[in-house]
Formats: C-alpha cells, structure tokens, sequence
C-alpha cells in the first residue's frame, strides 16, 4: 500500500511538472508616425522582454499589424528555448547609430542597445563601430565567417 501511495505521489508530481504555463504581456502605441511595441514572454523559467520603437510614418495598417505579428511570433517562439538566438539591429540616421542586441548564446542572455555620435564617420567607421560592439559582448563575427 505504502509503493501505490509513493508512486502516486510521484505520477502526480511528474504530472504537475509536465504542465507548462506561458505569461504573455504586450503593449502597442502608435501615433501615426511611431509604433511602440513593449512585448514579454515568459513560461517554463524563461523569459523574453522587447521593447522598441520604429518610424512608421506613411505606413497602412496592415504594415503595422504585419510588423507587429512578426515580432511577437518570433519572441514567443524564443520562450522557453534554451537554443542559440541572436538579434542585431542597426539604426542610423547620418548623426547617430542605434546598436541594439539582444540573445541567447550558450546559455547567456545578452542585451545591449546603446547610441553612438556617427556624425562624420564613413561606413567603414561606422562598421568598425558595430564590429568593437559585438566583440566586446564575445560575438566577434569575423571568426563566425571564416
């Protein structure tokens, strides 16, 4: 009687394990010519935040939406992955670049997004920029290409 009770017991506990809840959280401001999206993820100990915003102006609709869906199905695959991601966005317009990176690389969570004063700079500069940014996180992408 006393094995049935433990196995039981660890059934139900295995049970209750397998069974997986996701949070999601998501947030859209648009005033017509910037869209804000603020999105998390979380479920089974892990978790995804974004938030960013993107210049929207003289876009339909259906753009947005599209954007929007993009993203969100992106990040709600991501949750709860434990695999290698990686997400790098480059924004420049002439005076300052935007760098943003977010990830997951073997097992580390990264996320860095900083502006630089680009005024001036050749595209070489600039490239030389992104290039300082991503070997100081460990993601040195010369090496990735050879």
């Amino acid at each position: 009687m006393k094995n049935i009770l433990i196995l039981l017991c660890i059934l139900f506990a295995m049970q209750v394990r397998a069974q997986t809840s996701k949070s999601t959280t998501k947030s859209v401001d648009d005033d017509g010519k910037t869209l804000r999206l603020t999105y998390e993820v979380s479920g089974d100990g892990a978790s995804v935040r974004y938030s960013r915003s993107f210049d929207v102006k003289g876009w339909s609709q259906k753009q947005k939406d599209d954007l929007i869906n993009h993203i969100t199905d992106s990040l709600e695959n991501k949750s709860g992955d434990d695999s290698n991601y990686m997400h790098k966005r480059i924004d420049d317009n002439g005076e300052t670049m935007n760098v943003s990176v977010d990830g997951r690389i073997k097992g580390k969570t990264i996320s860095f997004n900083k502006d630089f004063n680009v005024k001036g700079m050749t595209e070489e500069q600039k490239n030389t920029v992104v290039e300082d940014v991503m070997r100081s996180l460990g993601l040195d992408e010369k090496k990735k290409n050879k």
